[in-house]
């Protein structure tokens, strides 16, 4: 069972003639995985289900997310800013930029998700195949998560 919540706030002003649009934050709930999600602009937070490492995709269930694991692959929720421990809250970035200095990325080539959380350049030949972003410099990531596509 899933929840989705969202409240947006609308604000008309009829002195300017201006709609100002209000989003407040986005709670998921997945019950049968015991997690809780809150995403709130180009982040979200997420209960680590075990110990996570820096800089590695996670599932909205709080578990690093693999290529190989066919359940992962309409979970991917963005990439943790830092490691947490089993129980944690961890922080995601889904969409926007990301530095880490110990990346070397090439520019114009897109980054896959791999197995264990793991970012990769090299395209998948097994499992499904989800582009989590595109480099902007060797150490700059812009997160903007695809779509899956099954390999077959």
């Amino acid at each position: 069972i899933r929840h989705i919540e969202q409240v947006v706030d609308v604000t008309v002003t009829e002195e300017r003639h201006e709609i100002k649009l209000v989003e407040q934050p986005v709670e998921v709930r997945h019950f049968d995985e015991l997690r809780v999600v809150t995403i709130d602009g180009n982040t979200a937070t997420v209960t680590a289900a075990e110990a996570l490492g820096g800089h590695r995709v996670v599932t909205v269930a709080g578990n690093y997310a693999s290529k190989d694991n066919a359940a992962d692959k309409f979970k991917i929720l963005g990439v943790t800013q830092g490691a947490v421990s089993n129980g944690a809250t961890a922080t995601v970035t889904t969409y926007g930029t990301m530095t880490e200095s110990s990346w070397n990325w090439t520019v114009g080539n897109p980054v896959f998700l791999s197995t264990n959380g793991l970012l990769t350049q090299t395209a998948p030949t097994s499992g499904f195949r989800i582009i989590i972003g595109r480099p902007q410099t060797a150490t700059t990531l812009f997160v903007d998560i695809s779509e899956p596509i099954i390999i077959l």
